[in-house]
C-alpha cells in the first residue's frame, strides 16, 4: 500500500505536463474544462494538492524550512533587523 501511495504521488505522466501549464496560465479555463467533465486529461486535483505539499516538505527538509520571522520584534532567524 506503501508503494502505491508513493507511485501516485511521485508518478509524473502526460497529464502532468497538460495541467501545470494550464494551471499557470489558464486557471480559469482549466477550472471550467474540469466541471464540464473533461476531467481524464488532467491531474485531479487533489492528486496535484498532495504532489504539492510532499515536494514542499521534501524542499524545505533539504534547506531548513522556511524563515522565521518575528514582525513584532523584528528578528529573523535570531538576527535583529534593522528597523
Amino acid at each position: 500500500m506503501f508503494e502505491d501511495f508513493i507511485h501516485g504521488i511521485a508518478h509524473l505522466d502526460g497529464r502532468t505536463w497538460k495541467t501545470l501549464p494550464r494551471l499557470v496560465f489558464q486557471p480559469g479555463r482549466l477550472t471550467r474544462e474540469y466541471i464540464e467533465g473533461k476531467r481524464a486529461r488532467y491531474v485531479p486535483p487533489m492528486a496535484l494538492f498532495l504532489f504539492t505539499i510532499f515536494t514542499m516538505f521534501i524542499v524545505f527538509a533539504f534547506t531548513g524550512g522556511p524563515a522565521e520571522v518575528n514582525p513584532v520584534a523584528g528578528v529573523q532567524n535570531g538576527v535583529a533587523q534593522n528597523p
